[in-house]
């Protein structure tokens, strides 16, 4: 039976992508997770030819995550280095792609126009330690839209990247912060965490900061009603996160000082 399926590609030349590989994280949201495994030298066909031996008989990807290390407009992965050596024969995977399909690049910084690293650092060790937050602002000429509009244009789907350093883990498929999402038409969008629909982890992450908000601007101090009416903007924001669920269960003066343990007026 055809089944929309999650595609997921790591650069095994790196241990650590090497040791998520060997336990194929699986995708949020279920959906049927296959794992491809490659390295430095790989040529882009034999790429091309792992991602296909992986989708069934009328599969379609639903997402493709292909993890690497990264900085502004640099992917390492074999042929997706930069803007000049991402080969146009990825272009044969468009048709593994469902419809509304989309590419996910897990790297550090390669959406951002400026580099990432510190003087000296090396990508392939970049940590919170050794890099600066990465920088976006839409120019044309930057080098990490630059980029993605040329790897939107090969694979004819959505491509979204990072603009800092990321954090990738066998439980955690979420961006931190910022990202950029490039269409294959050239038109681009920039998301923060609470607009990435989908990516749960980071609404949640949002709906979380909101709630910490609400609950130290206005419920702490007193100002019970307009706590509440807070709330219920985080609900109607983030209708499917845990923030909303507990708003919804702290929706009177009585529940809010009740479960919070707030003194009488």
């Amino acid at each position: 039976m055809p089944r929309d399926i999650a595609v997921h590609l790591f650069n095994r030349s790196e241990p650590f992508f090497a040791g998520l590989y060997a336990q194929n994280p699986r995708s949020p949201g279920g959906l049927p997770t296959a794992a491809v495994g490659t390295h430095d030298r790989a040529s882009t066909k034999e790429v091309i030819n792992a991602v296909k031996s992986v989708v069934g008989p009328g599969d379609r990807v639903r997402v493709m995550r292909m993890v690497g290390h990264g900085n502004s407009g640099v992917f390492f992965f074999p042929g997706m280095w930069n803007y000049y050596t991402t080969s146009i024969d990825y272009a044969q995977l468009r048709g593994v792609f469902a419809t509304g399909g989309r590419l996910e690049i897990h790297g550090c910084g390669v959406a951002s126009e400026t580099d990432i690293m510190k003087p000296g650092a090396d990508p392939r060790d970049a940590s919170f330690r050794n890099t600066v937050p990465g920088r976006f602002t839409g120019k044309s000429n930057g080098a990490g839209l630059v980029y993605l509009k040329r790897v939107a244009a090969i694979f004819n789907v959505p491509t979204t990247a990072a603009i800092d350093v990321q954090v990738v883990s066998a439980n955690d498929w979420s961006y931190e912060g910022d990202t950029v999402t490039v269409f294959p038409n050239g038109k681009f969008v920039m998301d923060s965490e609470g607009t990435r629909s989908w990516d749960l982890d980071a609404v949640a992450r949002a709906a979380d900061r909101f709630k910490s908000f609400i609950l130290n601007t206005y419920a702490f101090k007193g100002k019970y009603q307009e706590a509440i009416r807070q709330l219920r903007e985080l609900i109607a924001q983030y209708p499917r996160t845990p923030a909303a669920e507990w708003a919804r269960e702290h929706l009177t003066v009585d529940d809010l000082k009740n479960d919070l343990m707030l003194p009488d007026d």
